[in-house]
């Protein structure tokens, strides 16, 4: 088996940068192909252990953000 010349870390950058630009074209692709309406969630989270089987309604929800954002943004009047 014949030894071949090492890579040049650069050439194997560069590769990457193409690859990473390749995959963010694929995403893009994807979410145009969804059909209206679909939830996107990118980077989706188990929310198992504590959190299985608890059912989170909408005034759950709401209390929480009310308590997180003690403000409310109302548009500016200009």
């Amino acid at each position: 088996m014949a030894i071949r010349d090492p890579i040049p870390w650069q050439a194997i950058y560069a590769r990457f940068v193409a690859l990473e630009a390749e995959l963010r074209q694929l995403r893009t692709l994807l979410l145009a192909l969804q059909p209206a309406g679909t939830p996107v969630c990118l980077n989706p989270v188990p929310l198992g252990g504590l959190w299985a089987g608890v059912d989170i309604s909408d005034d759950v929800v709401e209390s929480a953000r009310k308590s997180m954002f003690a403000y409310e943004r109302k548009p500016l009047d200009i």
